[in-house]
């Protein structure tokens, strides 16, 4: 007689029925190892383990498909991995051999027991912190050439608040829309230099345009063009004028030696940013690096009430201030280049909110430049990493 579908337990044998919902093969781990989030009918979710002969056994499983997995009871485990990803059970499944799995006969609708965070509530999340979230994507993924790993950057929004929301490794491949709907089980908040930001763990459930219901809400479509108020902000810090930051000049200088050559000081101000006009298409595009590794670098004045500073924005502040990704940047401005007509609205849109107040975090740098130390250059360099309109 066949076993029946059972719950986990912890002793005896037992057909496990759930459905594959994220799957990772973490690298750097000192075993190698496959993990599955799966979900029951009952949307509860489980992890699974798999190493040794088993992990190639559970690596070849489907995502959205459902399984009659057997599991002996000496492999349940008290949780030891799954709240690193938001897996709120108490037990999970850590498997080593080989076990009989194949396509349950039964099918069921994915029904997750979703606990999401509120919009409102975003700004108080603590680092590390591990949510559910959904909302409308208001900006589709945008690759990062540059990353280390895969990586895609999102913008989701819920009424007036947006949100970026940075996809890793395979999430980074996920097919999303303008106006989609979607739902992430177990998004991870981190902070780095004073910027927060939301971003997909190895297990992040990401579910695109789910059914409604009672935890599933209809998330009301947004004006994509419309004033959102970010989220998360970033993290507050001493504010100092332009006037403060230029006379770190001779700061820097005092406290340079032969063997100290280099400093660093991280610093936040307000201002208002130059606005564009012609000169943009007189000479070079504000833009460094080759080919998918291009990236905006744009020289510009921050002027507050003391006087002008001289700073570089780069990708990240720059597509809060003006929505444009290096590759857009380049297309639109070489088509200006070569079209007069081009030009008045391609500068309407970088302008369009440079008549705002921003609150930057930058990043001051000095390095002294020359082979005789006694006669060397001191070169200052203000890079602008986060901006937010006031």
């Amino acid at each position: 007689m066949a076993m029946q579908t059972s719950p986990l337990k912890r002793t005896g044998k037992f057909i496990y029925q759930a459905m594959v919902v994220a799957k990772a093969s973490p690298q750097g781990w000192a075993k190698e190892t496959t993990l599955l989030r799966l979900t029951q009918a009952d949307g509860v979710d489980v992890l699974i383990s798999a190493t040794g002969d088993a992990r190639q056994v559970f690596a070849g499983l489907d995502k959205w498909r459902i399984y009659d997995i057997e599991i002996a009871g000496a492999c349940v485990k008290s949780t030891r991995i799954g709240f690193r990803y938001n897996i709120r059970h108490a037990l999970e499944v850590h498997v080593q051999f080989p076990c009989k799995i194949q396509l349950s006969k039964d099918s069921w609708p994915l029904k997750f027991k979703y606990q999401f965070t509120a919009w409102d509530a975003l700004n108080q999340l603590q680092d590390n912190c591990l949510i559910d979230l959904h909302g409308r994507v208001l900006e589709r993924p945008r690759l990062d050439p540059t990353a280390p790993i895969k990586k895609a950057t999102m913008v989701l929004g819920n009424d007036d608040y947006s949100q970026s929301i940075d996809l890793l490794g395979e999430a980074a491949d996920v097919e999303l829309r303008l106006g989609d709907v979607v739902a992430f089980g177990g998004l991870r908040m981190k902070e780095y230099r004073k910027d927060r930001s939301l971003e997909t763990t190895h297990l992040t459930l990401i579910e695109v345009n789910p059914t409604r219901s009672d935890i599933i809400v209809d998330v009301p479509v947004i004006a994509v063009d419309g004033p959102k108020r970010k989220a998360m902000r970033m993290t507050d810090g001493v504010v100092m004028t332009a006037d403060e930051v230029n006379k770190l000049t001779e700061t820097f200088r005092a406290d340079m030696t032969q063997e100290r050559i280099q400093e660093t000081r991280e610093v936040f101000l307000v201002g208002k940013f130059k606005i564009f006009d012609d000169s943009l298409f007189e000479g070079d595009p504000p833009l460094v690096g080759e080919g998918e590794k291009e990236r905006i670098c744009w020289p510009t004045l921050l002027t507050d009430a003391t006087g002008d500073l001289q700073v570089n924005v780069w990708d990240k502040p720059a597509m809060a201030i003006f929505n444009a990704t290096a590759s857009k940047f380049r297309q639109r401005w070489e088509e200006a280049v070569e079209d007069e007509d081009m030009r008045e609205p391609m500068l309407n849109d970088l302008n369009k909110h440079l008549d705002q107040e921003y609150k930057i975090f930058c990043s001051v740098k000095a390095r002294a430049r020359g082979f005789v130390f006694q006669h060397a250059t001191l070169e200052v360099k203000v890079h602008v990493n986060m901006a937010e309109i006031v």
